[in-house]
């Protein structure tokens, strides 16, 4: 009996010595599990940041500014009015004058930029540079323009009759080729002017009066 007894007591033992080497264990590996998780978030989150900085540097590299300094030529400043409102055009179509380019297109695409202006100096010019007071077609300002090759053109609308920017009398410039790879200072001269429409003459063509 005092046999059975101690055996007995002893198999107790060794469950409870089982146990706590169980429970010590367990308590081992929360630790290490609760270690093994704290040096993953951190580095997920050191690698988060440096993915964040990393895209921000190479979406900032992407873009640049674009001013310029628009000026009147000799050979429209006598039709020149004072008044009126300066168009950008910005165009990936380089086949073409961008000011014509003004339908939406899915693969050539045309960004415009319009401002009012009053009072246009002639002395010292119009500067094209990014303010709050521009209109555009695009989400991106003047001093966010995407890398790329481009024509760019300038118009100055001053028809008070039509309100289509080839109206008669509107005045703009020459396009230039520009490549986007670093912000640009450019010039303008707008020495051209939009002509009155005429009615070609033509051996078929006849007047009609209604």
């Amino acid at each position: 009996m005092v046999k059975f007894s101690n055996s007995i007591l002893s198999y107790s033992s060794r469950i409870l010595l089982l146990n706590v080497e169980i429970d010590d264990l367990l308590s081992l590996y929360r630790d290490q599990l609760s270690s093994t998780q704290t040096k993953y978030m951190k580095t997920k989150s050191l690698f988060t940041i440096i993915l964040t900085l990393v895209l921000g540097y190479y979406a900032a590299a992407q873009h640049h500014s674009i001013s310029a300094k628009v000026t009147i030529g000799s050979e429209v400043v006598d039709q020149f009015q004072k008044d009126g409102r300066v168009y950008l055009f910005i165009s990936e179509n380089l086949r073409a004058e961008p000011r014509t380019q003004t339908w939406p297109s899915p693969s050539d695409k045309t960004y415009i930029f319009a401002k009012e202006v009053s009072q246009f100096n002639l002395s010292n010019g119009l500067d094209i540079i990014n303010n709050k007071d521009w209109i555009s077609t695009v989400d991106w300002s003047l001093d966010e323009v995407p890398e790329g090759e481009y024509n760019i053109q300038v118009l100055w609308d001053q028809d008070t009759q039509e309100s289509r920017i080839d109206a008669p009398g509107n005045l703009y410039s020459e396009k230039q080729r520009i490549t986007v790879g670093k912000s640009l200072e450019l010039n303008f001269v707008i020495e051209k002017a939009i002509e009155e429409r005429s009615v070609a003459s033509h051996s078929l063509a006849r007047m009609i009066d209604i």
